[in-house]
């Protein structure tokens, strides 16, 4: 019976079968994916680098803890996007509420001391603005008053 044991596994199919593998020419890339919902610490800029292409970068802060002891992580994320994608995360404001997917990578790296540090790289692959910033309370009552006051002056201006 163990001369039938190679015919059997050659006809099992591949989804009862999980040893089954596929070859390919291309080698398999690794890498780590992070997804996250924070909120923006300062609008995002453009960066050149070294080698001359320009780099949107931003940083953003999620929340964690209990809401007597919440604490804060920080991220600095890289986005490589162009045209339209480009325009609309440049024109997202300080404290937009975004949620991101992007790669991780750690990078360890010596300091100007000497000194060996680690620091994880995220490379944006896509991204969603959730919500704009909420305006403070002094900010609502001043422009109101402005907008009063302009009402107040158009009214006396034209009488």
């Amino acid at each position: 019976m163990s001369f039938l044991r190679p015919a059997l596994r050659t006809s099992v199919p591949s989804a009862i079968h999980p040893r089954t593998t596929t070859t390919t020419t291309q080698a398999r890339r690794t890498f780590a994916r992070m997804s996250m919902i924070g909120r923006l610490a300062a609008p995002p800029e453009v960066v050149t680098t070294p080698n001359g292409r320009e780099v949107v970068r931003y940083a953003l802060g999620s929340t964690y803890g209990p809401s007597e002891n919440r604490q804060v992580s920080w991220f600095r994320v890289a986005s490589f996007d162009d045209g339209a994608k480009r325009q609309v995360l440049l024109g997202l404001p300080k404290g937009t509420q975004m949620y991101v997917e992007a790669e991780a990578r750690m990078r360890v790296f010596d300091d100007q001391d000497g000194k060996k540090n680690a620091r994880l790289d995220l490379v944006q692959r896509y991204f969603e603005a959730l919500s704009r910033p909420r305006p403070k309370p002094e900010e609502q009552g001043h422009e109101e008053g402005a907008a009063a006051q302009e009402d107040s002056n158009t009214e006396a201006g034209g009488a």
